[in-house]
């Protein structure tokens, strides 16, 4: 779990104000990291200072949309793609989707075709490579 999403999930289970030095226990990192997310978390106004000594911080309302989305994103998206989990063939077909993506000439082909012309021609270039691979 990201440690903002993790300081945000302390601050609201908390209900109340934490301390900073509450804080540190839950999270389980080095102060000066902490106090790093916590200058991040208060410059987006999603945590407020309740009092600066010694330092107390509590969600704002901002801060609990944000953990609501987080949560809810979190929840819909899939597992993370590792590079362990990515075959040559997909690595292959990414770089191809990014060259032909960036060719500015290729545009008005791509807006013509639609997204199945982009995406048939990623694989195309792909199972090319590794044809010429596996000479």
């Amino acid at each position: 779990m990201d440690k903002d999403i993790q300081i945000m999930h302390a601050l609201r289970d908390k209900g109340d104000a934490m301390s900073f030095d509450e804080i540190l226990k839950v999270v389980k990192i080095t102060t000066s990291k902490l106090n790093a997310y916590l200058m991040h978390l208060l410059g987006q106004g999603l945590i407020n200072l309740v009092s600066a000594k010694p330092r107390f911080f509590q969600i704002s309302s901002a801060g609990h949309d944000w953990l609501k989305q987080a949560e809810a994103n979190h929840k819909n998206q899939d597992k993370p793609l590792h590079a362990s989990q990515m075959t040559l063939r997909d690595h292959f077909a990414g770089a191809a989707l990014q060259g032909l993506l960036a060719n500015p000439k290729l545009h008005p082909e791509i807006l013509k075709q639609g997204q199945s012309w982009i995406e048939s021609s990623a694989w195309a270039w792909a199972d090319e490579m590794m044809k010429v691979r596996s000479k």
